[in-house]
């Protein structure tokens, strides 16, 4: 009796709680190529990530075989959405200024998808050469009368310099023409405000000091601080764009450079030029 009557409550239980549909899946084919070479790049790291129903994220890891191939199995609803990446030691993410996002080692998953092709370069100047040849350069009178007439013609964009520029800039460290025009990083929260000619030429030297001791090339690496100017250590929070904060930082560029002009760059670079000054960028 007890035996029926428990078949028949598990009977009752399996009316009451439906069984769980299954999850549908469709394949995605993931291929890795060296883009330098055109061959496929073996053992290289595919992680994806899919957002399905707006809020829950799974993620998956594989490595591609010989052949750059790996395979995932994701959610097969509509709305699901994510994003592939390939990663490998050795290997940089392919830079193409004709790809909406511009590293070909990623790409949006979407729903029709079903092969997939993620770039990877052996070139380890990629990054470096796409950036040269999207950067302007200007010679450095031409720059200065640029920022001098409030006509530098990018916000977003900050010119190429070189370490044989320096002197040139120093020239105009302390020059007091106010000008509103020059480049402000694009993760800067404020807008570009009048600043001090000299205050934004000794900013340009700054910034060819940590690129070079950096060995940065990526834009936003280049700005010593996200606009110009100055912060006075025993004023916290507060930014001195005034002249008397301008001669004292020229001063000590100026001082800096006499001491570094003839060593070598990548050891001039590592002095700091406001070291015990009380200022900084």
């Amino acid at each position: 009796m007890k035996q029926v009557f428990f078949f028949l409550m598990l009977m009752m239980l399996g009316v009451a709680c439906p069984a769980q549909q299954k999850v549908k899946h469709r394949v995605i084919r993931i291929t890795v190529i060296d883009k330098n070479t055109g061959l496929p790049v073996d053992s290289a790291k595919v992680i994806i990530s899919m957002m399905v129903d707006a809020r829950d994220v799974v993620s998956d890891v594989k490595y591609a075989d010989q052949n750059g191939h790996c395979s995932f199995q994701v959610d097969a609803n509509p709305l699901a959405s994510g994003r592939a990446g390939a990663f490998k030691k050795g290997f940089i993410g392919y830079f193409d200024d004709n790809y909406i996002d511009l590293d070909r080692s990623f790409a949006n998953v979407n729903k029709t998808d079903k092969n997939i092709v993620l770039y990877l370069t052996s070139d380890s100047l990629n990054h470096i050469n796409y950036w040269k040849k999207i950067t302007i350069r200007y010679d450095i009178d031409t720059l200065i009368s640029l920022l001098k007439s409030n006509k530098y013609p990018d916000r977003s964009a900050f010119p190429l310099l070189f370490w044989e520029d320096i002197p040139k800039l120093l020239t105009s460290g302390n020059n007091r023409t106010m000008i509103n025009k020059y480049p402000i990083s694009l993760i800067s929260s404020g807008s570009t405000k009048d600043c001090y000619l000299g205050i934004v030429s000794l900013w340009f030297i700054e910034s060819t000091r940590i690129t070079v001791l950096k060995k940065a090339f990526e834009p936003l690496e280049k700005f010593p601080s996200q606009s110009p100017g100055l912060l006075d250590k025993s004023k916290p929070g507060s930014r001195q764009n005034n002249i008397e904060t301008m001669e004292r930082a020229y001063q000590a560029y100026k001082i800096w450079w006499e001491k570094v002009k003839k060593m070598d760059k990548e050891q001039g670079c590592k002095i700091n030029p406001l070291e015990n000054t009380g200022l900084e960028w």
